[in-house]
C-alpha cells in the first residue's frame, strides 16, 4: 500500500493526541526532530521500532501531519516495506522501473513501514538502500519503522542495517502500569468515556498490555457497562475481569459502521452489490472480521455485504488469512478496526486468531 502526497499546508483531520510517556518520548522527541527543517544536528533519517500497538504508526501519521502544516510544500512518499515491494515487482515486469521510481527518488519526505516484512527480500532492500541514499543525499528526510532493531531482522543486508543504524534510532516499549493508568484516562476522556479512577487503575494494574489493547478493552467495558445500565466503577470491572459479566455481542451493523468509519466510506456503499475498486480491501475485512466477531452464519455475512453466496465469505476469509504474512498494512487495519470494536486480540501474522 502506497501512498503519495504533496502538502498544501491545508492541515489535515483531527485524529487522538498522542500521549508522550517515558516508554515512548524518545520516540516522539526524534519524530519531532524529523519535521523540524533546519533544526541543528537534526538526523535525516529516524528508524523507529517496537512491539505491535506501541504507537508507531500513531507516531507517523502525527509526522504526517507535522509535515502537512509545513511551508513550503513538500513531496512525501508513504508506504509499507511489502506495499514497496509489490509495486516494485510489477514495475519490473512491465519494464517500468525508471518511470516508477523517479517520483520515489525525487521525494522530499520517504516514509516505509514495516521493514521487518522484506527481511528475506533482498531485491528490495537494494532498491531502499538506492532510495534512501538519494532522498538523503538530495537533502530529504526519511522514517523507517519496524518491531525489531536492525541487526535483530532475519535476512536483513548489512548495507541496509547500515543506513538504518546512521539515523536516529528510537525504540517504544510496553507501558508499565502507572503509564497505563495515564494513557486509560487518555482514552476516556478523549471518548467521554465516563470511569472511575479506581477503575481505570483497577485495568492498568491488571496485566500488561499494548495501548493498542488498552484502548480496545476500555471499549469494550464501556459497551458491557451501558448494555447493563450499569456505571463504569471498580466493582464493575472486577466483575468484568473475573468473567461475571459478558461482553455484548458484536453485530455485523457493528463491523461495517466501524469499518466504513476507518477507510472513509460510506456504509451503504461497503454493503453494496457494486465492485469499485477502492470498496474491495474494506468489504474484505468487513467481511472476515463479521466471520471472526459474530455468531452469524456465512449466507447472513454475504447477503449482509451484498454478496450472492456464502462462498465469497470464504474467499475473502482465505484471502484475507494469506494476505497477513506479507501485508502488514493489512493487519494494521485489521488490529485498528478490531480495537474500536472492543476485541482485544492482536492479528497475526497467519491469521490464528481470525476465522
Amino acid at each position: 500500500m502506497t501512498k503519495s502526497t504533496r502538502n498544501s499546508g491545508n492541515g489535515s483531520r483531527a485524529t487522538d493526541p498522542f500521549l508522550v510517556l517515558r516508554e515512548n518520548r524518545l520516540g516522539f522527541t526524534a519524530i519531532e526532530r524529523l519535521a523540524r527543517r533546519g533544526t541543528r544536528g537534526a538526523a535525516s533519517l529516524v528508524y523507529l521500532w517496537g512491539p505491535p500497538g506501541t504507537g508507531k504508526s500513531h507516531l507517523v501519521r502525527h509526522l504526517l501531519r507535522e509535515l502537512r502544516q509545513s511551508d513550503p510544500p513538500l513531496a512525501i512518499r508513504t508506504a509499507t516495506a511489502s506495499g514497496l515491494a509489490a509495486e516494485y515487482a510489477e514495475a519490473t515486469s512491465r519494464h517500468q522501473v525508471a518511470e516508477w521510481g523517479e517520483p520515489w527518488r525525487s521525494c522530499d519526505v520517504l516514509v516505509c513501514e514495516d521493514l521487518q516484512a522484506i527481511g528475506r527480500r533482498p531485491e528490495t532492500q537494494q532498491l531502499l538502500v538506492s532510495l534512501i541514499d538519494e532522498v538523503v543525499g538530495n537533502g530529504g528526510r526519511v522514517l523507517l519503522t519496524a518491531s525489531r532493531l536492525p541487526g535483530e531482522i532475519a535476512g536483513l543486508s548489512s548495507r541496509l542495517v547500515s543506513r538504518c543504524r546512521g539515523g536516529v534510532l528510537a525504540g517504544l516499549r510496553m507501558p508499565d502500569a502507572p503509564s497505563r493508568l495515564a494513557l486509560l484516562s487518555h482514552f476516556a476522556s478523549s471518548r467521554q468515556i465516563a470511569a472511575s479512577p479506581d477503575a481505570l487503575k483497577l485495568v492498568a494494574e491488571a496485566r500488561p498490555a499494548s495501548p493498542r489493547d488498552l484502548q480496545a478493552a476500555l471499549i469494550q467495558m464501556e459497551s458491557t457497562a451501558r448494555v447493563e445500565q450499569a456505571r463504569l466503577d471498580a466493582g464493575f470491572v472486577r466483575r468484568f475481569l473475573e468473567g461475571d459479566v459478558k461482553a455484548p455481542t458484536t453485530t455485523l451493523a457493528d463491523v461495517a459502521r466501524v469499518v466504513a468509519r476507518h477507510f472513509g466510506i460510506r456504509m451503504a456503499d461497503l454493503r453494496s452489490s457494486t465492485r469499485q475498486q477502492e470498496l474491495a480491501i474494506p468489504r474484505q475485512c468487513a467481511m472476515y472480521l463479521g466471520r471472526a466477531l459474530t455468531e452469524e452464519p456465512l449466507a447472513r455475512i454475504a447477503t449482509y455485504f451484498g454478496r450472492k453466496n456464502h462462498t465469497a465469505v470464504i474467499h475473502a476469509c482465505r484471502r484475507t488469512i494469506t494476505s497477513l504474512s506479507d501485508e502488514p498494512a493489512l493487519r494494521h487495519h485489521l488490529s485498528q478496526i478490531r480495537a474500536a470494536l472492543g476485541a482485544t486480540a492482536e492479528v497475526s501474522a497467519d491469521g490464528s486468531d481470525g476465522p
